[in-house]
């Protein structure tokens, strides 16, 4: 497992730690991100991999599909 991957892991432990959010944390996880679930809101966190298919090994690949994700959603799910 690569370093900067057992860092994001320890930052999604500690995002879901009491008191972090307001209101409790679920995690769902998949093979290419978490998902942190607290009340009304969601934050995605990109895990830093690269597979056959997809390369999120750098914070600025995962940042420039996060980027695209929002602009292909249209932020549609999103309250103010």
């Amino acid at each position: 497992m690569n370093t900067e991957l057992q860092r994001q892991q320890q930052l999604i432990q500690a995002m879901c730690a009491p008191g972090f959010f307001a209101e409790d944390c679920q995690v769902a996880e998949t093979h290419i991100s978490w998902v942190l679930l607290t009340g009304c809101d969601a934050y995605k966190i990109k895990k830093s991999i690269k597979l056959d298919f997809l390369d999120f090994s750098t914070l600025e690949r995962r940042h420039f599909f996060c980027i695209e994700e929002l602009r292909l959603t249209g932020m549609a799910n999103c309250h103010p």
